[in-house]
């Protein structure tokens, strides 16, 4: 029984990491209202760059933040040279969708290029046992995991439901021109967008990274579960991706006290398929009335 708990709480850590990428990929959907997979890219250029300084001697704290600005570029530089010129030229999401994927696969084929493709670590000291809490162990980076993606969707809950500028946001995702009409800056918003959600991959792939280390594909991975874990939560919920991923990683990792290790991944989708047979609005949406003309 207390292996199972074990299983378990360390599910729950990593649907932590997996909450972190849905929270600030449901941030670009509740506004563009599309899929934007190149949401990997700055969880990439995060670890990858962290690691880059690392190895040449810069202290772990510093790399970490480098990383990270790095990350907020990167996301602000798609926002810019892509995602801008495509909403320009009134690109449908189709196009918005394949474009983020070419870029998410360029990056990624870039990082093995550089890096190559074996398992890179950014840890400077070796892992710590943890400690104990009732019947499990926990160690410092689950630890991390879980405040952080609790604290990163309260504010992201804060900003968007109790501000001003998330009364734009919510503008825009629902009627796109006539908020234009009423004079909100689309691309100055599609900016701020950019670089909140690049800041909350770039902590997430920092997480990730440190925690099982850095592959080439550790972005697509990511977002991957994100997507799963934002579309069970519900696309217009802040808090509901951060508890479907919590219960994704969960069930992922429990998963694997009953059936094979490779039968993990296949169980988030397993989830996934139920869920939207189910409930497809997700599980913290509303369904939609239809009206009668």
């Amino acid at each position: 029984m207390n292996d199972f708990l074990q299983v378990c709480s360390n599910g729950v850590a990593a649907g932590s990491e997996y909450a972190l990428v849905a929270i600030g990929f449901a941030l670009t959907y509740r506004v563009f209202r599309f899929f934007n997979l190149a949401y990997g890219v700055p969880l990439a250029i995060a670890p990858y760059g962290t690691y880059f300084l690392l190895i040449r001697g810069v202290p772990l704290a510093v790399s970490g933040a480098c990383g990270v600005v790095a990350a907020i570029g990167s996301g602000l530089l798609i926002e810019l040279m892509l995602f801008r010129r495509l909403r320009n030229s009134s690109c449908s999401p189709l196009g918005f969708l394949l474009a983020s994927l070419g870029m998410l696969f360029a990056v990624q084929s870039l990082m093995s290029l550089c890096f190559g493709d074996s398992t890179l670590s950014i840890r400077t000291k070796e892992a710590q046992e943890g400690f104990r809490l009732l019947a499990i162990h926990i160690t410092p980076v689950q630890v991390t995991a879980i405040i952080l993606s609790i604290a990163i969707a309260a504010a992201t809950w804060a900003l968007v439901d109790y501000s001003h500028w998330g009364v734009i946001l919510r503008a825009i995702g629902s009627d796109a021109e006539l908020s234009t009409i009423m004079g909100v800056n689309r691309n100055k918003t599609g900016l701020s967008i950019a670089a909140i959600g690049a800041l909350v991959a770039g902590t997430a792939g920092l997480v990730t990274g440190y925690d099982v280390g850095l592959v080439p594909s550790i972005g697509y991975h990511a977002v991957l579960g994100g997507v799963v874990a934002m579309i069970i939560g519900g696309c217009d919920s802040t808090l509901g991706p951060l508890a479907a991923g919590i219960c994704l990683g969960a069930v992922e990792n429990g998963a694997a006290w009953f059936l094979p290790t490779q039968w993990q991944n296949t169980t988030l989708y397993l989830v996934l398929v139920l869920i939207l047979l189910l409930r497809p609005e997700g599980l913290t949406g509303q369904p939609r009335r239809s009206v009668a003309l």
